[in-house]
């Protein structure tokens, strides 16, 4: 992760935080000059936690998110195969992981290794009917699998029947096995990208972006302190409005372009 302008500035908000949060503090018990310093010395730490905290999650975010699109692209992709062009698409990719594949009846036998496999890469994935399906291919195999986009409990559950007769393959593991040979689909058509409720939710309460309203109440309050009576409540108010402002920057979520 390069040094950008952006991450120095994230970690001086988080150090200055630190600070005035330590200074609110130590005043009421030390002297001024020593209060100043001694919460100087205690944001050093917390800026360097700062800087190795969110190079991590930047960097972790980059790579899920990277990966979580590159799943995306392949499920909507694969989506548009018929079933036909989507038993092509993987027999090719088993060849190319070094299995020699044949079709039959629907399905991709491949005899060395005794087994066979169902493709419902579509858009509803697989149904309990593909499982007995699954059960049912004739030929020299031990063991079944089906390579679903999409898995609910209930079909894992009804799967489990089978005594591992009939393995589900997630769309995770199939993109891992994609990625692993170098094999994904090519892009067909591109979909406008769609934020989930979920997300948007969790990014509304939890966004990192809050962070600057949140620190720009806590130094009203903290000010006002100075200016009312009862000073216990504005300083409360304000040191909590800054502690918040601080988790969210170390800690809230980041939207990435």
């Amino acid at each position: 992760m390069k040094l950008s302008f952006s991450l120095i500035i994230d970690v001086c908000f988080s150090a200055f935080i630190s600070f005035l949060l330590a200074f609110v503090v130590l005043n009421y018990f030390i002297d001024k000059r020593f209060a100043i310093a001694f919460s100087v010395i205690l944001s050093i730490p917390i800026a360097i936690i700062a800087f190795k905290k969110i190079t991590e999650k930047r960097k972790k975010n980059t790579l899920k998110k990277a990966e979580k699109d590159a799943l995306d692209i392949m499920l909507s992709q694969l989506a548009l195969y018929t079933q036909t062009e989507q038993n092509e698409f993987f027999c090719h990719a088993f060849i190319k992981a070094g299995y020699a594949p044949t079709r039959k009846n629907g399905a991709i036998y491949i005899l060395k290794e005794k087994c066979a496999t169902l493709i419902k890469m579509g858009a509803e994935g697989a149904k309990k009917a593909d499982v007995v399906r699954a059960f049912n291919l004739k030929g020299n195999i031990e063991k079944s699998y089906i390579f679903t986009s999409i898995a609910d409990k209930e079909l894992e559950d009804f799967c489990k029947r089978f005594n591992g007769k009939v393995t589900l393959v997630k769309a995770e593991s199939v993109f891992k096995f994609l990625s692993s040979i170098d094999f994904l689909p090519k892009i067909k058509f591109n979909f406008p990208e769609k934020v989930p409720l979920k997300k948007q939710i969790s990014t509304a309460f939890f966004s990192k972006k809050k962070a600057g309203k949140y620190f720009s109440f806590g130094l009203i309050f903290l000010m006002m302190s100075y200016f009312v009576p009862i000073k216990l409540y504005y300083i409360i108010c304000g040191s909590v409005f800054l502690l918040t402002a601080l988790i969210l920057k170390l800690f809230g979520r980041e939207e990435l372009s």
